[in-house]
């Protein structure tokens, strides 16, 4: 019996002692649960659709960037293809791909909590995880089908690494880095941010004596040699010329341009503890002329963010690891590890995301599935279908080379025309392949084509079915 007492009494001291940490790593694990219910029921981004279309097309054989229009680099692709093999061209693969996207966002927050873990003590490590599966800028864009998602997983851990180097110097830590760095770089262009970064850190840690020139030279040797590769495999392919035009002069052309602060407004009022904090504890460091790795990496990525033309909420995924760290840390610091006012914060920091993640609930996938899944009854496999804004054209070949970013005015062609002598007339385009569905998106429905040889779908207005 009193050693029955003893265990319920150590058991309750040991829980007095951890429960801070006990109730941090609950709300992580409630917040997971959240991503994993709008991973299945969520409605899907308009990039999402375009991702899993770009995939399905490479499986039938079309060479990206020559067959058809990608503006973005290719391994994200490549790697939904090899989903759409084993799962097929279906519903199915839209959900095994989110799945997938599921588990890299687990991923994420693992190096985040491995990252935080080199440069502060345990319990920021594990806010900062905490911060970052209560990011609702993060958490929405996190669970998508988009390359933003292992472009960041990639992205962190060569940070991880390269930060290992600094503590260690350890050469193969070098070695790691730059290659998941270049493999960052392959899902998307954006990386190069982080690529810039990680040359400027570098560069102050040789100054300061914590990191080898000549392992300077051996990273970026590495990486320029990965980088040779890529681009002798685009010659080999008779890609290289339409992969630089496309992916780089095209982009800088872009015409989709808006506010820039715009989506930090909304986080800020979705999330405001967590940006408090951080601003707080990036001032708190410059007043104290203390440098720190995570700091600076998280000024460097949301400086690049509006560097842009067009900073969507996606282009904060890298930098909210390293801005949750810093907030995690400030609120250590400035509560001096009282753990009641660390709860406080906590339970504060939870009923923002909350409001939010209620309101979405209504938000669901299930009207999207019906649509695509009604074209692909309405059209066998080797039939073409006009989408105009890839919002239900998954599995079907399209009319022209361009296949979304068609708008008037803003979309890609528009830039493409200003940039080559591209002629575009989706009437000619319609007539001549005679897809078996059409949307009313960017055409006039009263064109004799149209009003020819379509008849308005009985199940959607927007729709119309060739006769």
């Amino acid at each position: 019996m009193i050693n029955l007492f003893n265990m319920y009494f150590l058991q309750k001291l040991q829980f007095k002692k951890n429960y801070l940490e006990i109730t941090t790593f609950l709300f992580i694990i409630a917040f997971v649960v959240v991503a994993a219910f709008f991973s299945w029921m969520r409605y899907f981004d308009h990039d999402e659709l375009e991702a899993i279309h770009t995939a399905w097309k490479m499986t039938i054989g079309e060479k990206i960037y020559v067959d058809f229009f990608q503006h973005h680099n290719f391994l994200f692709y490549n790697l939904l293809e090899v989903v759409l093999s084993i799962f097929g061209a279906g519903i199915n693969s839209i959900f095994a791909a989110r799945i997938l996207m599921l588990a890299m966002f687990l991923c994420i927050l693992l190096i985040t909590y491995k990252i935080a873990r080199i440069k502060f003590e345990k319990n920021v490590a594990l806010l900062s995880v905490f911060f970052l599966s209560t990011s609702v800028i993060f958490i929405q864009k996190a669970i998508e089908i988009r390359p933003d998602v292992p472009q960041t997983l990639t992205g962190l851990i060569a940070v991880f690494f390269v930060l290992k180097y600094f503590k260690t110097l350890d050469r193969k830590y070098i070695l790691l880095s730059s290659f998941f760095l270049f493999i960052s770089f392959l899902f998307l262009q954006k990386a190069f941010f982080l690529m810039f970064l990680i040359g400027l850190l570098f560069s102050y840690k040789i100054i300061k004596k914590q990191g080898k020139i000549t392992d300077f030279f051996f990273y970026w040797g590495v990486f320029i040699f990965l980088l040779f590769i890529f681009l002798s495999y685009l010659y080999y392919c008779n890609s290289l010329s339409e992969y630089i035009f496309l992916n780089w002069t095209l982009n800088a052309k872009s015409l989709n341009v808006f506010f820039p602060l715009e989506y930090l407004r909304i986080s800020f009022i979705q999330n405001p503890i967590l940006w408090v904090s951080y601003f707080i504890g990036v001032l708190y460091l410059a007043k104290k002329r203390i440098f720190n790795d995570v700091a600076f990496l998280s000024l460097g990525l949301l400086g690049s963010v509006y560097l842009t033309k067009s900073p969507y909420s996606q282009y904060y995924m890298m930098a909210m690891p390293f801005v949750a760290m810093v907030a995690a840390f400030t609120v250590f610091e400035f509560f001096k590890g009282n753990k009641f006012l660390i709860f406080v914060s906590l339970i504060v920091s939870v009923g923002f995301p909350l409001n939010v993640v209620v309101t979405n609930l209504k938000n669901t996938n299930t009207e999207q599935l019906k649509k695509i899944s009604y074209v692909l009854s309405v059209s066998k496999q080797d039939d073409f279908v006009y989408d105009g804004d890839i919002l239900f054209n998954l599995f079907r070949e399209d009319i022209d080379y361009f296949w979304f970013s068609v708008r008037p005015e803003t979309g890609l062609l528009v830039a493409y025309q200003m940039l080559r002598n591209y002629n575009y007339d989706v009437y000619s385009l319609i007539e001549k392949k005679k897809p078996m569905v059409i949307s009313n998106s960017y055409i006039d429905t009263q064109n004799s084509v149209i009003l020819d040889n379509y008849e308005k779908s009985s199940q959607y207005e927007d729709l119309y079915l060739l006769r």
